[in-house]
């Protein structure tokens, strides 16, 4: 049997509800049109990369160079303000080194034998002022960052980050302290630094001995005591250890109205035997044969006073004040102007004693405008600072040579550094091109081929669409078939 030769197609079916060939066309024309959309994407923003989905890693990798640019040119920044730091830096050393040249010229012309004192003294005259216009740049500063750092800081106080590694290698120092504190003479002497002179003086004066109290029944701002209130400023021993404000005895006892401030202190009904009242003072640091001590007393009964347990033969009683006067001296102390006692005035705490004999009854102490006083020697210091700066005599001619030695290796120093910026500015501008170029290779749009599949696109967008629209014509067909039946 032989075979014979036939031709296969595929048949179409034509319905109403499903249209292949359309649904076919649809979909290439939603693929033609996204890509087109990230055409244009790229054309409008002029990026390879327009979403992470673009390119994940890409993404990644501009971002960490991006990164990187940005950091290069602050840093780029930061090395031309260590330039500009420089040049004021060397401006600076430039000016110093004229007036140390001129200081040099003053030295040489001072030591002319034809020179008279006059003509010394003008030279030094000028010496002076260029002392001071020294001192003032060495004060000089840049954007408020002083230029020479101060003499107990390292040499290099001041740094400038010369690149985006913080390897030490790649830190620019900047400034030295060239003149502040380091132009020093052979005889002790510095460049611009004047000298001070400290004077003491010594003054003696009478100075008041504070006590608790100048006198009893009284607070210590001086108010009187109420009636049965202990006076906590005298301390009291004997049958009783406290004592209280107590009403004098009418007719008998002296009437405490006519004290200045003064009290009754004491107990109404105090057992027989010796009361001692007494009060503390501090003599230290004062002269103890120039003290003197005042007041008055009275007791009842009979009373007697006592310094550091030494009697000065002053007897008291109820009738009357007792005034006395204690003058102490190199030769004792001199009790009322007339009796010598001796002098056992210690330096430090002393008191001030009145012992009272009760023989039954009422008993007690008035003391009224008690007074002590004392010379005491002061010294004064005073530190006077005066403008005297060194002359040309404190300097010889050897001391300027090394000044300036010191100064044109500053200067070197200086310029060593800004050759070191220089070369430092052109790495940095070499590798900021290399990294934009880098980072231009990943991020940016080839816009010339970005063109042309733009214009691919363009065509497929419009032919797609065509298609679409043909492909929706073949259910007219049905419609046909069913009308010519």
């Amino acid at each position: 049997m032989g075979l014979s030769n036939h031709t296969h197609f595929d048949s179409m079916q034509l319905s109403i509800n499903s249209n292949p060939s359309a649904t076919s066309a649809s979909f290439h024309l939603s693929n033609t049109m996204d890509a087109h959309r990230r055409t244009l994407a790229r054309l409008s923003s002029g990026k390879r990369i327009v979403s992470p989905a673009d390119d994940a890693g890409g993404l990644a990798v501009g971002k960490k160079l991006g990164s990187r640019l940005s950091i290069l040119k602050k840093v780029k920044q930061n090395n031309l303000n260590s330039k500009s730091f420089t040049d004021l830096q060397y401006g600076a050393l430039k000016s110093a080194t004229e007036i140390l040249s001129r200081m040099s010229e003053l030295k040489t012309m001072s030591l002319d034998t034809t020179k008279n004192q006059s003509d010394v003294e003008n030279y030094n005259k000028e010496f002076l002022e260029l002392q001071l216009e020294l001192k003032e740049i060495s004060r000089e500063k840049f954007n408020g960052i002083s230029l020479f750092t101060a003499i107990d800081k390292s040499d290099h106080a001041l740094q400038s980050i010369a690149s985006d590694y913080t390897n030490p290698g790649n830190v620019v120092s900047l400034a030295r302290n060239f003149i502040k504190s380091e132009f020093v003479g052979s005889l002790g002497h510095t460049l611009g630094e004047f000298t001070s002179t400290t004077s003491s003086s010594t003054s003696t004066g009478s100075v008041d001995i504070s006590t608790k109290a100048g006198a009893t029944g009284v607070n210590p701002d001086g108010s009187p005591l109420a009636i049965g209130q202990a006076d906590l400023n005298w301390t009291v021993t004997g049958p009783q250890t406290t004592t209280f404000r107590i009403n004098p005895i009418r007719g008998a006892w002296v009437s405490d109205n006519l004290t200045k401030s003064g009290k009754w202190i004491g107990v109404t009904n105090g057992s027989r035997g010796n009361y001692t009242y007494s009060m503390s003072f501090d003599l230290s640091g004062v002269d103890l044969n120039s003290v003197q001590i005042s007041g008055k007393i009275a007791t009842d009964d009979g009373g007697e006073l006592f310094i550091n347990g030494e009697s000065m033969g002053i007897f008291t009683g109820f009738t009357n004040l007792r005034s006395f006067d204690l003058q102490s001296s190199a030769t004792g102390i001199l009790v009322d102007g007339t009796n010598n006692k001796p002098n056992i005035l210690v330096d430090g705490v002393n008191t001030v004693e009145v012992r009272v004999n009760n023989v039954g009854g009422p008993t007690g102490l008035l003391f009224d405008e008690l007074k002590i006083s004392a010379s005491q020697t002061t010294t004064t210091t005073t530190t006077t600072t005066s403008q005297t700066y060194p002359g040309l005599r404190d300097f010889t001619q050897e001391d300027f040579t090394g000044f300036i030695e010191q100064l044109a290796d500053a200067i070197a120093q200086v310029g060593a550094e800004q050759s070191r910026l220089d070369m430092n500015a052109q790495q940095l501008e070499s590798a900021e091109i290399n990294l934009e170029a880098a980072h231009g290779r990943i991020m940016d749009v080839d816009m010339a081929r970005e063109s042309t599949r733009y214009s691919k696109t363009k065509v497929l967008v419009q032919s797609s669409a065509s298609m679409v629209s043909q492909a929706n014509k073949q259910t007219d067909l049905v419609l046909r078939l069913m009308v010519n039946r």
